[in-house]
């Protein structure tokens, strides 16, 4: 009898950065603590128009869709690496149910949202 593949276990994640003020000499990359990850498809709270987003400081929490666009911009490519190596450390990225592999996501769709509120039903 032949063995079935696994299904690989995908989330989707946007990484963004937050918006600071920065001096005008300051350029490169965004510092760990500012970046953000977000998971567009999983609920942050029972209200589906918030996300589970996780950042360094702070770890996993809520985070809402006017957050997601208002306070933080697109990560840059070299963010996006760092924070996609800081997720593989505490255990995403195996494709497995338990630590399952990151699809990086631009923005939040409506497949997304349907998602969400699918989880407070």
């Amino acid at each position: 009898m032949k063995k079935r593949k696994a299904k690989k276990v995908e989330i989707p994640v946007m990484i963004r950065a937050e918006k600071k003020r920065a001096h005008p000499l300051e350029k490169g990359l965004a510092h760990i603590d500012d970046l953000v990850a977000i998971f567009p498809d999983q609920v942050g709270t029972d209200d589906p128009r918030t996300m589970t987003c996780y950042q360094r400081v702070g770890e996993h929490g809520s985070c809402s869709s006017s957050y997601a666009g208002a306070r933080t911009r697109p990560a840059k490519p070299g963010e996006v690496r760092k924070m996609l190596a800081l997720l593989r450390r505490v255990g995403y990225g195996k494709g497995t149910s338990d630590s399952p592999a990151l699809r990086v996501v631009a923005r939040p769709s409506a497949h997304h949202a349907r998602a969400r509120r699918e989880q407070v039903r």
